[in-house]
């Protein structure tokens, strides 16, 4: 971290925030560069989803991401360009912007991946509740609280790409409008699941 503080131009309070477990999802708009903060769920066996905070620093010609737990898509998307030069010419190869973008895309089609799972379990429950040899306050429990994780990771999520669709721009000559607002409509249907999921549960 000090020798990415030594060769760019990045805050040292932001240098911090990058490596602190949990920071509140953020754009620090600088006048070469911009630093956001955003949050992805982690699968966890006990608590059913962690936070797992992924910051990026990014400039006209660099993107840096700095991640806490495991965000495995990301580490995937990272390693199939590491291991494939048409991958990374495709990814890599056209602007920051552009790849921000397809970072973010990867998270949130992996995050619509754990809502589905989710709205499998209610389906699951959904058909145990009336059956009277089962007891399922514990599991209806669990559910709640993976429902609230993905609701405080979504809604700020939500606000914070929205914003960032703006920033993008000025590091990336292409018209980057399209791409920031497919992502924003993938996010739009986790939320509306999200909710729905949330409603269910509570009924």
């Amino acid at each position: 971290m000090s020798t990415l503080g030594q060769k760019y131009p990045f805050q040292r309070l932001n240098l911090e925030d990058s490596l602190s477990k949990i920071q509140i999802p953020k754009i620090d708009r600088y006048a070469d560069h911009i630093f956001i903060i955003l949050h992805f769920p982690t699968p966890d066996k006990e608590k059913g989803f962690l936070f797992s905070q992924l910051a990026v620093f990014m400039g006209t010609d660099y993107l840096v991401t700095v991640h806490q737990g495991d965000l495995k898509p990301l580490d995937e998307l990272f390693n199939m360009c590491k291991n494939d030069e048409k991958l990374r010419q495709s990814i890599m190869g056209k602007s920051s912007g552009y790849l921000l973008h397809k970072i973010i895309d990867t998270m949130v089609d992996d995050l619509l991946h754990i809502l589905m799972k989710v709205v499998g379990n209610i389906d699951d429950i959904e058909d145990s509740v009336f059956d009277e040899r089962i007891s399922i306050p514990r599991q209806i429990s669990l559910l709640r609280r993976e429902i609230t994780t993905l609701r405080r990771i979504v809604i700020p999520l939500r606000r914070t790409v929205v914003d960032l669709s703006k920033d993008v721009q000025r590091f990336s000559k292409e018209d980057m409008s399209l791409y920031f607002k497919d992502v924003q409509d993938h996010i739009e249907k986790v939320y509306e699941a999200l909710e729905e999921a949330k409603e269910t549960v509570e009924i």
